[in-house]
């Protein structure tokens, strides 16, 4: 029996938010992965208890209640967390991350690190950009730049199977 899949498709999308964490979001650390509009749309950090997610824009911490997607896909298992140095980060291996928005003409990437005594989700501008790195907020307000993080990958499993002797 061969199996086949169909396509290079991802499961994965952005679902608006509405203060109640859907069964299918993607949580990382007690956090979840999530985009607000600044700019363009930006990967954040969603905080569930306080209904916030926070990223950076203009080179300031940006926090919200509004507006907020959160990462959802019924399978867990296609997402995981790859360590990287953005300077590694070619065009070849972008292909393999999820996509978090954009921002000034760029493609943002989903990067996370332990930053400051918590764990942040925040934007990956590719090695191609001036601000290439991932892009997380000090705590009191201004953008620290991070170039050696983790970026979430996705791995799709087989979705569309066919057994090609019952064709």
């Amino acid at each position: 029996m061969q199996l086949f899949r169909i396509g290079n498709q991802h499961n994965y999308f952005w679902r608006d938010y509405k203060g109640t964490v859907p069964d299918d979001a993607f949580e990382v650390e007690g956090l979840l992965v999530a985009q607000i509009p600044c700019n363009g749309l930006l990967p954040a950090t969603l905080y569930p208890k306080s209904n916030k997610a926070v990223s950076t824009c203009f080179g300031w911490r940006r926090s919200t209640k509004t507006d907020i997607k959160v990462l959802c896909d019924s399978y867990h298992e296609n997402f995981s967390w790859e360590y990287v140095n953005v300077n590694n980060l070619t065009t070849e291996k972008l292909s393999d991350y999820v996509v978090g928005g954009t921002e000034v003409g760029n493609t943002l990437y989903i990067g996370k690190v332990f930053h400051e005594g918590e764990w942040k989700i925040g934007k990956v501008f590719p090695a191609s950009s001036i601000w290439k790195g991932l892009r997380v907020w000090y705590n009191k307000g201004l953008v620290a730049a991070i170039e050696d993080f983790q970026i979430l990958k996705y791995s799709p499993h087989l979705v569309n199977q066919y057994d090609v002797r019952n064709a």
